[in-house]
């Protein structure tokens, strides 16, 4: 402590002052709040130089890595178990296949050559004249109708616009029979044979095609032959083959053979169709073409 006396400065050692801590607190019977607890002094971090304005970066949120939703899988199709069924009697077991034959550890099957394709019997193409026709065999039968049935090789029974054709012969007629082995036919309704040149009508006829045997009733007959004929304007000897046909009707034909018949009844005439300058009625006649007699 300094004090100044009469201008002359004096200095004198004083003890400390002691000030009594109750004294200044005017309730003594209060205690003092503690000081609170100080605080850790926290540096401020060094100011960073702001950077200009950026474009704006939208905002992205990141998922939380626990949390992450997982993608929703495919639901799983509830199985309930079937409830136990009832023991029912077995089914007597199927006879096993018999078991293949055992080959061999890398043995090759063997190879089966293809089967040539057989060429078709008929073929409405080539029957309408669209395709060759398939080659026919010689003296081979060939019927044709609505309806056939029979026995294959015994006996074929044709009804309905039944046609029969062999070669040098057309057969038709409503209703037809033939029988293989025998080589024979008979036909009923609206009968009309073509033999090479010569023409029959008529109700019924039965004959064995082949050897040209058999009858027919109340027919109307063409019969054409060729014949030699003088040709006068080709000088002396010279002649030429003209068509002659003796045509006519009668109540049975019976045929004897290539070329022979024998008629019954019969009228006979060889005037073109419709014109009758001359004709023979008879009650039997025998035409035989081969030594040209009747």
């Amino acid at each position: 402590m300094v004090f100044g006396l009469g201008g002359v400065a004096a200095a004198q050692g004083l003890p400390p002052l002691r000030v009594d801590p109750a004294l200044l607190n005017p309730l003594p019977h209060v205690k003092p709040e503690p000081p609170p607890p100080r605080l850790p002094v926290v540096e401020a971090a060094p100011a960073v130089p702001r950077a200009p304005a950026a474009a704006a970066v939208p905002r992205v949120e990141a998922a939380p890595p626990a949390a992450a939703k997982a993608p929703a899988a495919t639901p799983v199709p509830r199985v309930v178990a079937a409830p136990a069924a009832t023991p029912a009697v077995a089914a007597p077991a199927a006879p096993a296949a018999p078991a293949a034959a055992p080959t061999a550890q890398g043995q090759e099957p063997p190879e089966v050559s293809e089967r040539p394709a057989l060429p078709p019997l008929y073929s409405a193409h080539a029957a309408a004249g669209l395709l060759p026709a398939a080659p026919i065999a010689e003296n081979a039968t060939i019927i044709s109708a609505d309806r056939i049935h029979g026995r294959n090789e015994v006996e074929t029974v044709a009804e309905g616009a039944v046609e029969l054709r062999r070669p040098g012969t057309v057969l038709r007629a409503d209703r037809l029979s033939y029988w293989h082995l025998d080589d024979e036919v008979e036909a009923l309704g609206h009968v009309r044979l073509e033999r090479d040149k010569d023409l029959f009508t008529g109700p019924k006829a039965r004959l064995r095609v082949g050897e040209n045997t058999g009858y027919f009733e109340q027919p109307t007959f063409a019969l054409t032959r060729m014949k030699s004929v003088a040709a006068p304007a080709a000088g002396d000897g010279a002649s030429i083959s003209v068509p002659v046909t003796g045509r006519g009707d009668a109540e049975r034909i019976e045929f004897e053979g290539e070329g022979q018949y024998r008629l019954k009844r019969a009228t006979y005439s060889t005037c073109p169709a419709g014109n009758r300058d001359w004709y023979a009625e008879v009650g039997e006649l025998k035409l035989d073409y081969h030594s040209a007699e009747g």
